[in-house]
């Protein structure tokens, strides 16, 4: 497993090189640079095991809605099918204003993950787990006001995500995403002044996702 967390490693610092362009996010899903707005979201995402059942659901933001799955305590490879809808908070990036909800994104995330290491836990259905997103996608739909509707597409990796039980069934998800551009946004996608120093044409987009893990048996 080591081998296996180092290769992950090593792929990321290339792809990062390769994408020199970097943002940032937080709590939830904030995206703090994106060659564009400020924006934060919220998000589902269900892993799919390759025996055809659903093993647990992660929230990017505390919710009512009550997800179901089914307890699968030995899967060690699953598919990750989510998605995030984001909007622009109000705030002047890169001398370009936004304001709340200027901006709305649609982002669907499918991603191949893979459990390194995992305890279980006494009188608990979730284990406390470490785990990797290897490949996946991140298709975006872009909309607002002052701009024409448009999309973008984005290689995904999940370099480390862990899971921590808080109860029988729920537990805390913190994971660390980066999203790589082949095109990078630019203020005109948003109806903005071209900005004179504009950089080459990939960017990375790096998140941090705090979420809610629930499982029923």
């Amino acid at each position: 497993m080591s081998q296996r967390r180092l290769l992950i490693g090593v792929f990321s610092i290339a792809m990062l090189l390769a994408f020199p362009r970097a943002g940032s996010a937080g709590l939830g899903e904030l995206i703090l640079e994106m060659s564009g707005p400020r924006m934060f979201g919220v998000g589902l995402e269900c892993r799919l095991t390759f025996q055809g059942t659903w093993e647990s659901c992660k929230i990017s933001a505390p919710t009512t809605a009550l997800l179901f799955a089914e307890n699968q305590p030995d899967a060690k490879m699953w598919l990750s099918l989510g998605g995030t809808f984001f909007w622009s908070i109000d705030k002047t990036v890169n001398g370009q204003h936004y304001e709340t909800g200027e901006v709305k994104m649609w982002s669907f995330d499918p991603i191949l993950e893979i459990e390194s290491k995992a305890w279980a836990i006494k009188d608990k259905n979730l284990k406390l787990q470490i785990y990797h997103g290897v490949v996946g996608a991140s298709f975006n739909l872009l909309h607002g006001k002052d701009f024409s509707t448009f999309s973008n597409v984005a290689f995904r990796l999940r370099p480390a995500g862990i899971v921590i039980p808080l109860s029988k069934n729920w537990g805390v998800d913190l994971s660390y995403n980066i999203r790589f551009y082949p095109r990078r946004f630019t203020a005109e996608d948003f109806g903005k002044e071209p900005l004179p120093d504009a950089e080459p044409s990939r960017e990375a987009v790096h998140s941090f996702v705090l979420g809610f893990r629930r499982r029923v048996t």
